[in-house]
């Protein structure tokens, strides 16, 4: 995998001529939906920053890069998500640059600027927000894939998990076990793969009568979801389990659980999101809904290739199915 090399990009025209790296790509593109003025204060920042706008630069052919946004490298599934993108670009003949958004939409629009600016073959992005703007990708003609996440109004390939049957399967292996007063921790609810968890939950307990605890719901990534779940236990004694709809907090309310005095699964039953490696080695063993992180990305990757090598069709949808890995932290019967 490499990196970018520093020069003058999108992202420093855009902060020269102080708009946005979309605007700079708008213009750049030549799209006919920008003002004057603006056209005007996006060349002169160029010419200041030195941008090659030079008609030889801008014919310049596609380089043999993919480029690679995600939310988070530091979590298991997007560094294997990440892995089998990169093995599928190698294949390709090439090379992958990684901007991680940390869910910022600022940081994510940098990344889409950095692609635009080398002229990448192709875009793999996990979005930071399903309103998320792509436009400057399509005007640029860059293929894009989206992946885990949706972004509405895109129109082009995606590639994802039936998240909602994620929720219906964590709801009915807790119904399985008994479970009559069961709690949430959700994520960001401007996340899709988050809500539709929860719908899926929520329709499965509903169909079976079963009303729903207290939810907690952490809008951003935090190091204290222990925190927030032991809370959570504490306050509501009478939860007798807990679905996690993401693995960070599925990590979050393992701590709190066993910190505290209620077992698991007696007690507290826990099912948590992604088959990452800790939840094997603990004990309890966590109980998990796996995810197919591996063809994820080399599904993506084939979508890439796809387009590169001209071939046109329709809008790919590419949903595959999630499953369930139970373990001890459920088990009662």
């Amino acid at each position: 995998m490499t990196r970018a090399t520093n020069r003058a990009t999108v992202a420093s025209v855009a902060h020269a001529a102080g708009v946005s790296p979309a605007t700079v790509s708008r213009v750049l593109n030549r799209h006919p939906n920008v003002s004057p003025e603006l056209v005007a204060r996006v060349n002169a920042a160029a010419d200041e920053v030195g941008y090659p706008r030079t008609p030889a630069a801008s014919a310049r052919p596609r380089t043999k890069l993919w480029m690679a946004i995600v939310p988070d490298v530091e979590t298991p599934f997007f560094m294997r998500l990440l892995d089998s993108f990169d093995q599928a670009a190698d294949a390709a003949g090439c090379s992958v640059l990684i901007g991680n958004s940390r869910d910022s939409p600022e940081r994510e629009r940098t990344h889409i600027a950095t692609a635009i600016d080398h002229r990448v073959s192709g875009v793999l992005i996990a979005a930071a927000s399903v309103n998320s703007d792509l436009d400057p990708l399509s005007q640029a003609g860059i293929p894009v894939v989206t992946v885990d996440r949706e972004v509405t109004g895109f129109s082009g390939d995606n590639v994802g998990v039936n998240n909602h049957r994620a929720g219906e399967l964590a709801a009915q292996h807790l119904l399985a076990q008994g479970v009559s007063r069961p709690a949430l921790m959700t994520g960001p609810d401007n996340v899709n793969t988050t809500v539709e968890r929860e719908e899926g939950f929520l329709a499965t307990l509903a169909a079976a009568g079963i009303d729903l605890g207290p939810t907690v719901r952490l809008r951003e990534r935090s190091r204290h979801a222990h925190r927030v779940a032991a809370a959570m236990v504490l306050d509501h004694p009478d939860i007798d389990a807990v679905f996690a709809t993401n693995s960070w907090l599925t990590a979050g309310a393992f701590a709190a659980l066993q910190r505290s005095t209620r077992r698991m699964p007696d007690d507290v039953a826990l099912i948590g999101i992604d088959d990452d490696p800790w939840t094997a080695l603990v004990t309890p063993a966590v109980s998990v809904i796996g995810q197919p992180i591996d063809q994820l990305g080399s599904w993506a990757g084939r979508l890439l290739t796809a387009r590169a090598d001209g071939l046109t069709h329709d809008q790919a949808r590419v949903s595959l199915d999630p499953v369930l890995v139970p373990r001890a932290s459920t088990r009662r019967r």
